[in-house]
């Protein structure tokens, strides 16, 4: 059910909601402040799939001024674990867990959940039940974001690729999942219905952005493409839980990033030849690489904002430790370590990593705080000593050119400056904003100073932009 048919329902007020894999029903509770209304979805999504069955049912339901209690019953005589969730309007993905829940055993089978109201605005809540047992382990096992040659799909074309993995001893039914490329939009594809993953198997989803008869017969093509350096791979269940997500950050062309064989908890890249699609992943034996360390996620894309912006730097993981630059060089180990929010009240470029024995790449996001533009803004980071004006090696004259009291040694176009060596590129993010909301491009590119006298001799200078493989492209 779409989020236009769930607020049409809620709309006309009806006493019971009944779609494919959700159970619910829907009333309004009369004496409480501000008319709290309840939806109860009755869910099932413990060993991997969406129920077409109800697992339990509301018995009984009570309020006060101060709480809710609802009275739960088991259907299958299963030991279950719940979640009661609570959302202001029906949409995906605003439901947030109730961390203030009494749970109440009153048999084996009956359990009551009690919710303090506390003055609550009107909104509704839905109970989850999740079977304790057999749980199901689906992990992304290998991404490859610039596919030249490694794997072609029916129709001959290279898409890039998603590998997923059941690590559990139960098969898994993936209807109701999701994979996305966008933190913002977990949903944006999902499995088709009665897509089955047994256990210890291999599935192959090629991002291609191919959709309905576009598909190849026997393929399996998510309606999105990966963009090389930018994008993360996400599963989420059917509750929009992320279960799994991997960012491979910037790949060369044929390369991948994922576990090693019998190894779900470190990530490797795998080199051209190396990478694996639908089978066990490369064994390095006795002799693994470093291990491929995962960027940190900004709660906040950059862009063009009116007012000051609230940052959040979020490690992969709980114990990863993010060093964060705010003057566009690259951030080190020696850089200014995350300790919680940033405010930016001004235009600001944020460059972040997670330390490592081989540290993630860096991620660049530039804020762009109280400008106006109707033109699209061109945001270019790199590290500001190779725009120095003695000795930067893009921009610099060189050490060699100033006498020892500091005078320029030679005239006008300085052609044995630094700008004048042609071979000389560094690299840096590039972000393309455009206005009204219209949205962002961003990827890593190369810079050389380009041009002849005009250029190289003067103070301000051209430069060409260069999308290389060695920058994910």
């Amino acid at each position: 059910m779409s989020d236009e048919e769930m607020e049409g329902e809620k709309e006309k007020h009806l006493g019971f909601i009944f779609c494919y894999k959700i159970f619910g029903f829907v009333f309004g509770l009369t004496g409480l402040g501000n008319s709290l209304r309840v939806l109860i979805f009755l869910l099932g999504v413990g060993t991997g799939w969406a129920q077409v069955q109800p697992i339990i049912r509301i018995a009984e339901i009570e309020h006060t001024d101060s709480q809710l209690m609802v009275t739960v019953e088991s259907l299958k005589g299963k030991t279950l674990s719940y979640t009661l969730q609570r959302s202001p309007n029906l949409s995906l993905g605003s439901w947030i867990d109730q961390d203030d829940v009494t749970l109440s055993v009153l048999n084996s089978s009956r359990i009551i959940l009690t919710l303090p109201l506390n003055n609550e605005s009107a909104g509704y809540i839905r109970v989850v039940a999740s079977s304790t047992l057999s749980p199901v382990a689906l992990v992304i096992n290998e991404v490859m974001s610039n596919n030249e040659t490694t794997v072609v799909d029916g129709d001959g074309d290279f898409p890039d690729w998603i590998e997923l993995y059941n690590a559990s001893d139960n098969p898994a039914e993936l209807t109701g999942y999701y994979l996305s490329d966008n933190d913002a939009d977990l949903s944006k594809w999902d499995f088709p219905d009665g897509t089955i993953l047994d256990q210890g198997k291999y599935l192959l989803v090629f991002a291609s952005g191919k959709a309905g008869d576009e598909i190849p017969e026997g393929e399996m093509h998510a309606n999105f493409k990966l963009s090389s350096g930018n994008e993360p791979v996400i599963l989420s269940n059917p509750l929009l839980k992320i279960v799994d997500r991997l960012d491979p950050g910037p790949l060369v062309s044929d390369n991948s990033v994922g576990h090693g064989l019998d190894d779900l908890e470190t990530y490797y890249v795998f080199h051209s030849g190396e990478p694996s699609p639908g089978a066990p992943n490369y064994d390095f034996i006795a002799d693994p690489p470093e291990p491929f360390v995962q960027a940190p996620i900004f709660s906040v894309r950059g862009g063009v904002f009116d007012e000051p912006v609230t940052l959040e730097l979020i490690p992969p993981r709980k114990e990863d430790l993010i060093h964060y630059t705010m003057d566009g060089s690259e951030p080190l180990r020696g850089s200014t370590p995350y300790r919680g929010p940033i405010e930016l009240t001004e235009t600001t470029v944020i460059r972040a990593v997670v330390l490592g024995a081989s540290n993630s790449h860096p991620v660049t996001h530039t804020y762009i705080i109280g400008a106006n533009h109707s033109l699209p803004v061109m945001a270019l980071a790199a590290d500001p000593e190779h725009f120095e004006f003695t000795d930067g090696y893009l921009y610099g004259f060189g050490d060699h050119m100033f006498t020892s009291r500091g005078n320029i040694i030679g005239s006008f176009p300085y052609s044995k400056s630094h700008a004048w060596k042609r071979d000389r590129e560094i690299e840096a993010s590039f972000e393309f904003h455009e206005p009204n909301e219209g949205g962002t491009s961003r990827m890593n590119v190369g810079v050389k100073i380009f041009g002849g006298w005009g250029s190289r001799g003067y103070p301000q200078k051209s430069m060409a932009l260069f999308a290389r493989s060695e920058y994910g492209y």
